[in-house]
């Protein structure tokens, strides 16, 4: 992570003590803020409850055919800042891993470069682009451009290390695409719930093998697709009903 931001930290946690309660975006976030509090041995700590977030995509979660159709081969894509802690150096190599393999498929990755953080995984993929494979950073899009992206893309990996939440894994979810992510933490929260292939620790190898079971195996790929339309997603209505009833609580 960036330094200014873990330089930050530490403060910022000791200022949240000053609130009368805090509404944390997943039970993981909750277990790890009170875990912190009481390692420095603070007994007084605010109210803490869990409130995850909502997802904001189509409520549309079909692939629309003029959108299927001009897909000329299948397409993974990741969603998230380019950093260290979003490890996408972790999914490059283990999509030049099948690539060596022979398989035939298409890496789009998309957000904002970390200036910090980003260097390795930017290096990797000029190299990458350079041997001549099929992958490109879109960079930062529009709401817009992102929702075409998940609805063109097969499926999503979110190789994320360490996560507040994990709303890429929702928004790939909440338009039909399977997500390859961790079963751990506050993104385990997430994925155990369908329509996630999931790998304990996102190494190259790991996600390798995922990515090249959803490549390989049409049935899979199927399976996961039906359980992200069997799932329901919380809405920023619901969202903003639980801090109001969090907030009354208090009082």
């Amino acid at each position: 992570s960036p330094e200014k931001n873990t330089s930050r930290f530490p403060a910022y946690l000791q200022e949240l003590l000053h609130f009368d309660g805090i509404a944390a975006i997943s039970e993981a976030s909750k277990e790890e803020i009170i875990k912190y509090w009481q390692w420095l041995g603070i007994k007084n700590v605010p109210v803490i409850e869990t409130i995850p977030l909502a997802v904001d995509m189509s409520q549309n979660r079909q692939i629309p055919e003029s959108a299927s159709s001009k897909v000329k081969k299948r397409t993974i894509l990741c969603v998230g800042s380019i950093e260290g802690r979003k490890n996408q150096v972790s999914l490059l190599n283990a999509a030049e891993i099948l690539w060596k393999k022979g398989h035939d498929f298409q890496l789009n990755l998309l957000g904002l470069a970390n200036p910090e953080t980003s260097s390795s995984t930017l290096a990797l993929l000029r190299k990458l682009k350079q041997d001549g494979r099929p992958i490109r950073w879109l960079g930062p899009k529009s709401e817009e451009d992102l929702r075409n992206q998940y609805v063109a893309c097969y499926f999503t990996v979110y190789p994320s290390l360490t996560e507040g939440f994990g709303l890429p894994v929702l928004e790939s979810l909440k338009l039909g695409k399977p997500c390859i992510c961790s079963s751990t933490g506050a993104i385990g929260e997430i994925s155990n719930q369908g329509g996630c292939l999931t790998v304990e620790k996102p190494t190259p190898e790991a996600l390798a093998g995922a990515m090249e079971k959803l490549l390989s195996d049409p049935s899979t790929h199927a399976e996961l697709c039906d359980e992200t339309r069997g799932r329901v997603f919380r809405t920023w209505s619901d969202y903003a009903m639980d801090i109001l009833e969090f907030h009354k609580s208090l009082r």
